[in-house]
């Protein structure tokens, strides 16, 4: 198993070195240049001076040189640990987005580990009652949950449980001026702000979590090996928790692989609707400003996910299909 982990995370390197580069070249396309940002010209400074102090900094910064060089520089500078300077918070790029990189972390785990949570369970149930009131329930629940945007949903909870009930609170990560007097309170705190967005964010992976699910269960049932168990004389449960959901893990094993990268990305929106300081809003804002530090290091984290994702999905395989072997 380490063996095979290790050979896959080799095989990896390539893959980023090259989405790096179509990354790099991607950006410097984008209108405007850096300098543009990350010199600004004083009340008292003549255009000229200012002209002046931009290419001064290009020249600093290596920004006149050739597009392969400033790669060549860039991804030696990563490689040793440096991203950048981030022209919007004057900080160096890790030191500004780490904080909202653990903020969407918190957020997104919680949300990918309580979707599965229910939608597993619920998903087995409405393909062994098939076509009934149950069944039928969560079919437009999916329906309503794929077809209306996550900023609708948003919106309603804020409405009746941020500003009408007043139940919830209304946007952000810790409430404004509190001083927690322990850890327990502190994480509570953080809790009442986060269950808003989780549910939006939960609600939207429910819908298609459960069709999923749904529909792998309904093809194993139909199985011969199935009905032979059943003909054993096995009780439901056993056959249905033993025999057809260890099989129908089989392709639900690709969907919660490929839902870490999705919620990162899905949930820009709904951070930005609750100012939830996650890394939604710094990519927002970088493309914004054209803070192209901070965008490419955000391109590249969604990519790194990404490419985690495969191999997670990978390893699984091994461990749910005894047809699989890891060589």
């Amino acid at each position: 198993m380490l063996k095979y982990i290790v050979k896959r995370i080799l095989y990896l390197i390539p893959v980023i070195f090259v989405i790096s580069i179509i990354l790099f070249a991607l950006l410097n396309l984008m209108p405007g240049s850096p300098e543009q940002f990350m010199v600004q010209c004083a009340p008292n400074q003549s255009q000229e001076q200012c002209n002046q102090a931009r290419e001064d900094f290009r020249i600093r910064n290596g920004y006149d040189k050739p597009l392969p060089t400033q790669y060549v520089l860039w991804i030696t500078n990563v490689i040793q640990g440096d991203l950048g300077e981030s022209s919007r918070f004057n900080m160096p790029v890790a030191d500004a987005v780490g904080p909202f990189i653990k903020n969407s972390i918190i957020l997104n785990a919680w949300v990918l580990v309580m979707s599965f949570l229910i939608a597993i369970p619920i998903g087995i149930l409405s393909a062994v009652k098939r076509y009934s009131f149950f069944d039928n329930f969560w079919q437009v629940f999916s329906l309503l949950g794929i077809s209306m945007p996550s900023f609708f949903f948003g919106i309603l909870l804020i409405y009746l449980f941020s500003m009408t009930l007043q139940w919830t609170p209304l946007s952000g990560m810790i409430t404004t001026g509190y001083q927690a007097p322990n850890i327990f309170a502190h994480w509570w705190d953080i809790f009442k702000h986060m269950i808003l967005p989780s549910t939006v964010l939960i609600i939207g992976s429910l819908a298609g979590t459960i069709r999923y699910v749904r529909s792998a269960m309904l093809d194993i049932i139909r199985q011969d090996y199935i009905r032979t168990a059943r003909a054993k004389g096995l009780s439901e449960r056993v056959v249905i928790y033993s025999h057809a959901f260890r099989n129908a893990l089989i392709p639900v094993v690709t969907l919660v692989a490929f839902s870490i990268p999705a919620l990162f990305s899905g949930s820009t929106i709904t951070e930005s609707i609750f100012q939830w300081p996650g890394i939604g809003q710094v990519l927002i804002r970088a493309l914004n400003e054209q803070d192209f530090s901070v965008v490419l290091a955000m391109n590249m984290f969604y990519a790194m996910l990404a490419l985690l994702a495969n191999l997670i999905m990978d390893v699984s395989y091994a461990l749910v299909d005894p047809r699989v072997k890891l060589s």
